[in-house]
């Protein structure tokens, strides 16, 4: 079973059997507790797509609306955003490409007034979080890894 968070809503936990299953199972968390390991992933909705990374049995994953594609067989990774805040991420694997374009999220008060070390554009924007993943190949080894106790 592979555990997810999801992204935006603390109250709400994912569930995909398998790489293969196709459909996230989505329950309220109400006390439900992941893994000793912690979660496999995270996902969101973003726009009508349901978007997510996640580990399983070592290999990392991106789901993508109920087809999961191996992390290794993704050829390239887009994420362009324009001035008026419409962002485009498009991935290519083999001779499959994907695309989905949706709002950038507005925060409130911007980024730049929030005063917190560790607070990135990419915690309030799901694509831009795997985007960034995809570009750092250390990062990419390291994310979701099981907790070593």
């Amino acid at each position: 079973m592979i555990y997810l968070r999801n992204n935006d809503k603390y109250a709400e936990i994912g569930l995909l059997e398998s790489p293969s299953a196709g459909v996230i199972v989505r329950h309220p968390r109400n006390g439900t507790s992941f893994p000793k390991a912690g979660v496999h992933g995270a996902y969101a909705d973003v726009g009508d797509i349901v978007v997510a990374i996640y580990r399983y049995e070592g290999d990392l994953y991106l789901y993508w609306n109920g087809t999961s594609t191996p992390w290794s067989s993704i050829m390239a990774m887009s994420l362009a955003r324009t001035s008026s805040g419409i962002t485009t991420f498009a991935v290519r694997s083999g001779n499959e490409e994907r695309s989905l374009t949706y709002d950038a999220p507005t925060l409130d008060p911007p980024l730049s007034a929030i005063h917190e070390p560790f607070v990135e554009d990419e915690d309030y924007d799901f694509c831009l979080f795997i985007k960034h993943v995809y570009d750092s190949p250390k990062r990419s080894q390291a994310v979701f890894l099981p907790d070593v106790q």
